[in-house]
């Protein structure tokens, strides 16, 4: 847990001055948005080869040299000042991300295993989720005292700081039970096809993962402006860098007790699809409310109430998908919802991201709310009686 939560803490760092970072170095709204689509493009492309590190050499390698190409991107991010450098940088943390992407949790499991450990893994991925939300909080709040100071500083510190957790794991860490595979037992193809016709098999075959694809796509298109614009809202009633971090400390924590609620909430909507419909018309108007606010009072009231919603998401989706899929198939068809996700993600920056630069955030925001309140109901009616049976 050490090690996940030092992880994050350096990652929280830069989560409440990052777009205000982008903006004060002349990029656009669009151009924030563009940055991101970098990030999450590369991602996409690759996830699957960087995945056959960990098989080949270790989960331990995998997670030391992704904590070094994370320091550098950091790095580079912190010392560059234009749109393309800020490009690379992306593209540098997402190979970071990728080469651990799954490693850590794997990496877990077997350690565990290997000890013998009694106890449920349930508790084990919960505790893991406190611990992540309460460092990434953490992290924000001291990464905008010292963004007061610069707004280049926390990307240079988070940089600093995933070194030398590099070298701090390289050295601490063990993995005596893993045992390397051949370059020839890894096959990437193989496990591109493996994703490809499962995915299509659960996912567009199966009535409710067919659902969860659905929905993810409508609400990663409707969060993306709320994702990226969220600073520049806030800033205009803050006289200081450092207070986001406050900000950032209440959107942590709302979207922790939203998690916190999704058994009370599953247990009241039992039928998923009239769960989503709900979600996402709720989660809709907290998204309108905040686009129309006039006062702070308003502007948090909408964005932290979305972000309560939010909270309850994705542990509402991660239900509905390890219910209906056999255990061989679900990290697979995990990563394919993950894959879908992205790419709507994606689409919703550009999206948004003009929006924002020829009319105003709160129009990207109203049209974010719209979206989602009016493409909800409509994605799960086409989704029909079946969906309803299996849930």
């Amino acid at each position: 847990m050490w090690l996940m939560s030092i992880d994050h803490l350096f990652m929280g760092l830069h989560s409440a001055i990052y777009v205000t970072y982008l903006l004060s170095n002349g990029l656009d709204l669009l151009q924030v948005n563009l940055v991101n689509v970098a990030f999450m493009a590369s991602v996409f492309v690759l996830e699957i080869p960087t995945g056959a590190i960990a098989d080949l050499f270790g989960r331990k390698v995998s997670f030391v040299l992704s904590s070094v190409v994370m320091g550098l991107g950091f790095i580079w991010y912190g010392i560059t000042d234009n749109f393309i450098g800020f490009v690379i940088a992306e593209v540098t943390i997402a190979l970071a991300v990728t080469l651990t992407s799954g490693a850590f949790r794997a990496w877990l499991v077997d350690s565990l295993q290997y000890h013998d450990w009694p106890g449920e893994l349930t508790d084990v991925f919960r505790l893991e989720g406190r611990w992540r939300s309460v460092a990434t909080l953490f992290g924000g709040l001291i990464g905008a005292y010292i963004g007061a100071v610069s707004l280049s500083l926390p990307m240079i510190v988070t940089g600093i700081g995933f070194l030398g957790l590099a070298i701090i794991t390289a050295i601490i860490v063990r993995e005596d039970y893993f045992k390397p595979k051949q370059l020839s037992e890894v096959k990437l193809w193989w496990n591109l096809k493996e994703i490809a016709l499962t995915s299509i098999k659960y996912g567009l075959k199966h009535k409710i993962v067919f659902m969860v694809i659905t929905a993810t796509i409508v609400f990663n298109l409707g969060f993306a402006a709320f994702n990226m614009y969220w600073q520049p809202q806030f800033s205009e009633y803050l006289s200081g860098t450092e207070y986001l971090g406050y900000v950032w400390v209440f959107v942590v924590l709302t979207a922790m007790l939203g998690n916190e609620l999704v058994r009370f909430f599953t247990k009241r909507f039992p039928n998923q699809k009239v769960g989503f419909v709900i979600i996402g018309l709720v989660v809709g108007i907290f998204m309108i409310i905040a686009a129309m606010s006039n006062t702070l009072g308003f502007l948090i009231f909408g964005f932290m109430g979305h972000e309560v919603l939010r909270g309850l998401i994705r542990p509402y989706v991660d239900t509905a998908i390890h219910k209906n899929i056999p255990s061989k198939t679900r990290a697979t068809v995990d990563s394919f919802v993950h894959m879908i996700a992205t790419g709507a993600s994606g689409i919703g920056l550009l999206v948004s991201g003009l929006i924002a630069k020829h009319y105003s955030i709160d129009m990207a925001w109203l049209v974010s709310g719209l979206v989602i309140i009016l493409l909800m109901p409509l994605v799960m009616f086409f989704n029909g009686k079946k969906a309803t049976k299996g849930a």
